[in-house]
């Protein structure tokens, strides 16, 4: 149930930047972007969540036009938003950083699933979008432009670069008219996407970005729970090629109290673990004002636990350490020097659930470095990583397995973990 990296169970914490290519695609505010990346590095924010896509013209925050991707559908990219989104992925990739990146929106904000509908000839209504032949199209040579295109800056296509962390579909896709999920019009499409991503680049992994309610599986008593948004945690992150599991938590957006919200969370946590088998993110949590700190502590807490315990949840995303003159606050943006006892809180958070993945001097992963992890990279020396050996004896990632890293276990001797 846990993610692996470099053959070893991996965890992490992270955020969400969404605009994290828009700055980027601009010199004069890439420095903001570089900032941003460097906070996440030095406070243990080690993947960022961000968007793949920017469109339509104008955008809520009156970021200019000319870092959209596209004006329509059937328009030219805009090279400049795309190298912006190439220096996001390689100056995230330089610090060790890791991205999700999200292909579109539910909401009509940067573009979204309503910018495809109208453009249609053939669709009328948002949730059009997952059946429309055209509008499916048009997503499909989206994502395909964007899977399949070289970074400008470091010459890596983006489906073989091990600084994107996953693809994911959509950004808390819902689809009213299929209430109950009667019609599977959101799991078909779900589907045929990721299916479509995986003929592409099977080597990345696909989620879904899905909020995370539920079908009537704990009753129909609340409209969180009894299927009213046309998803199903559950089905819906059965697919074959749907690699984990998302979930969201707004209470004030949702009206639900703590103790109610707690509750939606476990449940995931247990579902995932217990029922679908996959790991599940929490990618999407905030609370406004300070005294919602404590909240956020319980609930990262829960996904440490989870995750301490071989559980199903490997990793959170708060929403949202900010890059400084972003221009956006939505209540819940994360700025210092403003909100330094909340980004201390969860930078301690960060720390804890980082610790769990062992480190890189750990060559056999038994908690401790010793003589014992040199012996392994003896064994392997000479030997290129993925060849005919063990990834982890490359400890300094150069490509080799040779004395140079048998010098950083030497001096890594004694560490334990977590």
């Amino acid at each position: 149930l846990q993610f692996t990296w470099r053959d070893a169970s991996f965890y992490y914490a992270g955020t969400n930047c969404y605009y994290l290519s828009y700055f980027s695609a601009d010199p004069a505010r890439r420095g903001s972007i570089d900032d941003l990346l460097d906070l996440c590095l030095g406070r243990g924010f080690n993947v960022i969540r961000a968007w793949a896509f920017n469109d339509g013209g104008s955008n809520i925050d009156g970021y200019p036009n000319e870092w959209a991707y596209q004006d329509t559908p059937t328009s030219l990219y805009n090279e400049t938003a795309l190298r912006g989104l190439d220096y996001a992925v390689d100056h995230a990739g330089r610090r060790g950083l890791k991205l999700i990146l999200t292909f579109t929106n539910n909401w009509d904000d940067y573009g979204g699933m309503q910018w495809y509908v109208d453009a249609s000839p053939s669709a009328a209504v948002h949730d059009e979008f997952y059946s429309d032949l055209q509008c499916k199209e048009w997503f499909k040579a989206r994502m395909q432009t964007i899977i399949t295109r070289v970074n400008t800056y470091n010459g890596i296509a983006y489906k073989d670069d091990p600084a994107i962390f996953a693809w994911e579909l959509a950004s808390e896709p819902r689809c009213w008219d299929d209430s109950g999920s009667e019609q599977l019009v959101f799991r078909t499409w779900a589907d045929e996407m990721s299916t479509f991503i995986k003929s592409l680049d099977p080597n990345h992994l696909v989620t879904t970005g899905v909020e995370g309610f539920y079908n009537c599986v704990w009753g129909c008593s609340d409209w969180i729970y009894d299927g009213a948004t046309g998803t199903d945690f559950i089905a819906d992150h059965a697919l074959p090629n749907i690699d984990f599991c998302t979930m969201h938590l707004w209470p004030d957006h949702w009206n639900l109290s703590d103790a109610a919200a707690m509750v939606f969370l476990q449940r995931h946590l247990d579902d995932a673990a217990n029922v679908i088998r996959k790991p599940i993110v929490l990618e999407e949590f905030g609370v406004s004002g300070d005294e919602g700190t404590a909240a956020l502590q319980e609930w990262t807490d829960a996904v440490f636990a989870s995750a301490s315990t071989n559980g199903a949840a490997p990793g959170w995303h708060v929403w949202m350490i900010e890059a400084d003159g972003s221009g956006h606050d939505d209540g819940y943006s994360l700025t210092l020097p403003d909100d330094q006892q909340t980004i201390d809180l969860l930078t301690i958070q960060a720390q804890a659930i980082n610790g769990l993945t062992a480190p890189d001097a750990d060559v056999n992963v038994d908690g401790v470095v010793n003589v014992l992890d040199m012996i392994a990279i003896r064994n392997d020396l000479g030997a290129t990583p993925g060849s005919d050996g063990y990834i982890r004896a490359d400890v300094n990632r150069d490509g080799w397995i040779n004395i140079l890293d048998m010098i950083v276990v030497r001096n890594a001797f004694g560490t334990t973990w977590p």
